[in-house]
């Protein structure tokens, strides 16, 4: 039988009267902290851990709380940004997506190269039709492709993908990362919401979950792979 003495320090009897005050004695107050605590630290040892989603409610910052597992992380790239896709598992068995928008620096340096790199072949190129006018004596034809060249390039500068990228064109939306969180009774009932082509919202715009997260997912829960076959 365990001792049923409690003992209280001095500094903390401030809080035993007020938790006192609130459970209408001592008693049930150590019996309410007990039964947190034991709840709390069995989910730990389960895996469950405090997930924390940032949003942002009518253009103004808010916070979802919940109890969560992770299973599985799927993350896609597009127009210099990263696009991360999480599952977790709640203690209640449902399923909670959490999608997180960010910049994504490496994506957009590697896409600044690269399309660098193409606008300058296709300069290249220009150069190599002007000059080959030029020295075949096609004067007019050189004249007019010379023209085109100098209003494409001195005008209107690097092409609309290259602007895309370039992070100096961002405005401060789009350096801001964003999380929203959706949430499942099931796998199944996420597989047929990816199925059936809904689009959730990630940030300010609307996307497609990814086939394979689900995949992944299931994997992590250890549940037998189904495939939907329209034959």
């Amino acid at each position: 039988m365990p001792n049923k003495t409690i003992y209280i320090a001095d500094a903390d009897l401030p809080i035993a009267d007020r938790a006192a005050e609130l459970a209408g004695g001592l008693s049930p107050a150590v019996i309410e902290a007990l039964r947190l605590y034991v709840e709390t630290a069995e989910r730990r040892q389960e895996g469950f851990e405090e997930i924390r989603v940032n949003t942002r409610v009518e253009g103004k910052p808010s916070a979802k709380v919940f109890s969560g597992r992770h299973l599985a992380r799927v993350i896609e790239s597009y127009d210099g940004h990263s696009l991360r896709w999480t599952t977790y598992i709640t203690p209640k068995d449902r399923i909670v997506v959490v999608a997180r928008d960010e910049p994504d620096i490496v994506g957009v340096a590697k896409g600044a190269v690269e399309h660098t790199a193409d606008n300058v072949t296709r300069l290249a190129r220009d150069v190599e039709t002007g000059l080959r006018a030029t020295f075949e004596g096609q004067t007019d034809v050189a004249k007019e492709h010379w023209r085109v060249s100098a209003a494409k390039w001195v005008g209107r500068g690097w092409d609309d993908a290259t602007s895309l990228i370039d992070p100096r064109t961002w405005d401060a939306q789009r350096w801001r990362a964003s999380e929203n969180m959706h949430i499942f009774d099931s796998v199944g009932e996420l597989r047929d919401a990816v199925m059936a082509r809904r689009e959730f919202a990630v940030g300010s715009e609307s996307r497609y979950i990814p086939m394979r997260l689900i995949d992944a997912t299931q994997d992590a829960l250890g549940e037998e792979h189904i495939e939907i076959m329209d034959i």
